[in-house]
């Protein structure tokens, strides 16, 4: 299955489960603003920006505005559009960015769905301008926040 249709037919569903899991969002949300909150971000990129759940979370609550995205689902893109942001379909390992363009580049929660991260970091490290930064967040399947993510997902 390729990543699109991974999310392809879920973006509605993805979207309601942080709703209906409004501590995890909250708590997701508070990371992601704490990894950007000191840091020159006049430009922003999120690879793997779903539906722009988090992005726009982010403008609302803390006025940190992520305008740019790459995502693989045309599902969530179409989302993630109708919420102001400009998105690429692609991946984070073959997505033609330009080089030195982000003051910030962030993957938030997709590393998990990455074939080749070596790939993608790289892509992401040379559209980087000089000082900016490469901000990795995720969930491992193996860490205790990942074993509940499982154990959620069984009991339903």
């Amino acid at each position: 299955m390729t990543k699109a249709k991974m999310f392809d037919g879920y973006a509605d569903a993805y979207d309601q489960w942080f709703m209906t899991n409004s501590n995890v969002f909250a708590s997701e949300l508070k990371l992601l603003h704490r990894a950007l909150h000191n840091i020159e971000k006049e430009k922003i990129l999120s690879i793997g920006c779903g539906s722009c759940l988090f992005e726009s979370a982010l403008h609302r609550q803390y006025r940190i505005q992520v305008k740019y995205g790459i995502e693989p689902s045309n599902d969530m893109a179409t989302i993630a559009r109708k919420r102001g942001m400009t998105v690429k379909i692609g991946d984070a390992e073959t997505a033609s960015l330009a080089k030195e363009s982000y003051d910030v580049i962030y993957l938030n929660g997709c590393s998990s769905y990455i074939k080749d991260l070596s790939s993608a970091y790289q892509n992401c490290h040379q559209a980087l301008k000089k000082g900016g930064h490469l901000i990795l967040l995720d969930v491992p399947v193996e860490s205790a926040y990942g074993i509940l993510y499982k154990f959620a997902a069984h009991v339903g």
